[in-house]
């Protein structure tokens, strides 16, 4: 699977619009579609790698784990190549 760079994420959630593989959709229109990324509390390091390359910044590490805010998070997936223990997945 092809990876998807999280600055070209962060200008299309800009534009309101996030192109994923062929299918076009509108962000604000998510809410209902999406479902936030899981997060396993026992594979989970805390290293923040996942923090740092979230383009709608849903991750962030609070005590010993990763934690994600699913009102923030699209779903783009672009922390879960990017995590070393494995521990996010969709």
């Amino acid at each position: 699977m092809p990876r998807i760079s999280s600055v070209l994420i962060k200008n299309l959630i800009r534009k309101n619009e996030l192109t994923f593989l062929t299918k076009k959709i509108n962000v604000n229109n998510l809410a209902e579609e999406r479902m936030a990324v899981k997060i396993d509390k026992e594979k989970c390091v805390a290293c923040g790698v996942c923090v740092d390359v979230c383009p709608t910044e849903a991750l962030s590490v609070e005590g010993d784990y990763a934690v994600c805010n699913a009102e923030l998070c699209v779903d783009c997936g672009a922390c879960i190549p990017e995590c070393p223990t494995e521990a996010i997945s969709e």
